[in-house]
């Protein structure tokens, strides 16, 4: 089997989405890291967020606006090949900002739901998702704007 056995995020873009409908306005969908090294895909206050982390350094993107309705939203996070933060909700990019790169592989693991060590985005107390979360993707590099609008 040519996959590899772990995820790997050190030094390089990655891709990372979801397709939700929140019961509530705050929770990790997503997150591989923790408080050192990691990134994760969040929402907070309503507004989705895009996540990374090296060396204790938190570099984030944040939604312009809470997300209208209940969904289902696809939200996606996006580390670019020059370490540049993009956010995707429901196919179109909504926002983006300076990020950089994971220097090396996280040792807390992959969550789903929620993020169950140390956070990457430091809110701690943050309760876990609540709502319908499926279609969990990460993808090493950047994924094309065709295969993010047909999410």
């Amino acid at each position: 089997d040519p996959r590899p056995k772990t995820l790997t995020c050190a030094n390089r873009p990655l891709s990372v989405g979801a397709r939700c409908a929140p019961a509530s306005g705050d929770g990790v969908l997503v997150a591989l890291g923790g408080a050192a090294y990691g990134w994760s895909l969040a929402m907070s206050k309503g507004m989705p967020r895009f996540s990374v982390r090296s060396a204790g350094e938190l570099k984030e993107v944040v939604g312009p606006a809470p997300l209208e309705g209940t969904g289902p939203h696809v939200i996606c996070g996006v580390l670019d090949k020059k370490a540049r933060l993009h956010l995707w909700v429901n196919g179109e990019e909504v926002a983006s900002a300076p990020g950089l790169f994971i220097a090396r592989n996280p040792s807390d693991g992959l969550d789903v739901g929620q993020d169950s060590n140390s956070r990457v985005d430091g809110r701690e107390g943050a309760g876990p998702f609540a709502g319908k979360l499926e279609n969990i993707r990460v993808f090493d590099g950047v994924l094309p704007k065709r295969r993010i609008r047909r999410w």
